[in-house]
C-alpha cells in the first residue's frame, strides 16, 4: 500500500482507529489509471495458470485479490494476508463468495505456511513499510515451490520529481518528507535485493505516471505541509521558503502547468529448482 498523510496510521495497532479512511484510501488509489497499469503488469509478471496457488502478502482491503482469483479459477487457491485486523475483515467480506480465496491475519516476517507451498507469491506497496524487507523476501522464498515465482511492486519515492522555480527548495522539501518513510527508495533497490536473495531470471519493469495536478500528489499521501513544518522546526529550511514552493505548485495546478512524475517498479524473479 502507498501511505496516506501519516505513517503511524499504517501500523497495525493504530490502524483500527482509522479503518474506514484506510479502506477508502486503498480503494481510491487502486482505481487510478497508474495503479491499474501496475496491477496489470504484476499479474502478467506472475505468469499464473488456472489451478495454481498464489499468496498475496499485504492484501489490505482485498483490492488485488479478485484479479488473482480470476486467473487461477475455482480449481486454484488464493491466500491473502495482512497484519491489520480491520483490513483482513474487509477483505474477507469482499471475497466471501469466492470460495477459493482465503484471507488471514499474519505478518510478512512469519508466514503461517509450510515450505514449498505456493506457485507464486506477490506483494505491492508492502516492503516499503518494513524495516527489514530482505527478511520478508527470504520468507517469501521459503514458501514458494522450487521454480516458483515472486513478484513485488514498489514505488521509488526517492525518484519523485516535481517541477519548481526553486529546485533546491523543492528537493529539500521532498527529502524532508522521505524521512518519514521506512524504505523510500525501495523501488530502485528492489532488483538488487532479488538478485541478492538468490532469485534467478530477475526482471524489472518501471511503470511511470505523469503528475499534472498537485492535488494528485497529495492524494497519494505526500504530506509536504507536515514536512515543511518539520524542516522549519529542525532549522533546515525557513518555513516561508517552503510555503512559497507549495503555493507555486498549487498555483501551477490551477493554471494547468504543474508537472511531475513518479515510478513504480515491478520486479519478478524465479526461485531456483
Amino acid at each position: 500500500m502507498v501511505m496516506p498523510s501519516s505513517t503511524e496510521h499504517w501500523q497495525p495497532g493504530a490502524l483500527e482507529a482509522h479503518a474506514d479512511s484506510a479502506v477508502a484510501y486503498l480503494d481510491r488509489v487502486s482505481a487510478t489509471p497508474w495503479l491499474r497499469k501496475v496491477a496489470e503488469c504484476s499479474v502478467e509478471a506472475c505468469r499464473l495458470s488456472p489451478g495454481q496457488s498464489v499468496l498475496e502478502i499485504g492484501c489490505g482491503s482485498g483490492v488485488f485479490l479478485p484479479r488473482l482469483a480470476a486467473v487461477v479459477g475455482p480449481l486454484g487457491k488464493v491466500f491473502g494476508i495482512d497484519a491489520a485486523p480491520a483490513l483482513v475483515d474487509t477483505a474477507r467480506r469482499r471475497m466471501a463468495a469466492t470460495t477459493w480465496v482465503t484471507v488471514e491475519r499474519a505478518d510478512a516476517y512469519h508466514l503461517p505456511y509450510a515450505d514449498n507451498t505456493f506457485d507464486v507469491v506477490h506483494c505491492e506497496r508492502v516492503l516499503i513499510h518494513l524495516d527489514h524487507p530482505r527478511r520478508a523476501l527470504r520468507e517469501m522464498a521459503r514458501v514458494v515451490k522450487p521454480d516458483g515465482r515472486i513478484v513485488a511492486a514498489e514505488p521509488d519515492w526517492g525518484g519523485l520529481q516535481l517541477a519548481a522555480s526553486d529546485p533546491a527548495a523543492a528537493t529539500t522539501l521532498l527529502q524532508g518528507w522521505l524521512r518519514g518513510l521506512a524504505q523510500p527508495r525501495l523501488g530502485l533497490e528492489l532488483y538488487g535485493y532479488f538478485a541478492e536473495a538468490g532469485f534467478v531470471d530477475v526482471a524489472a519493469t518501471p511503470v511511470a505516471t505523469d503528475l499534472t495536478d498537485f492535488a494528485e500528489v497529495v492524494g497519494y499521501g505526500v504530506n509536504l505541509e507536515h514536512a515543511a513544518a518539520e524542516l522549519e522546526a529542525s532549522g533546515v529550511m525557513n518555513l516561508a521558503r517552503s510555503r512559497a514552493v507549495l503555493a507555486e505548485w498549487s498555483d501551477a495546478s490551477a493554471a494547468h502547468r504543474f508537472f511531475g512524475y513518479l515510478a513504480m517498479i515491478v520486479v519478478a524473479g524465479r526461485v531456483p529448482r
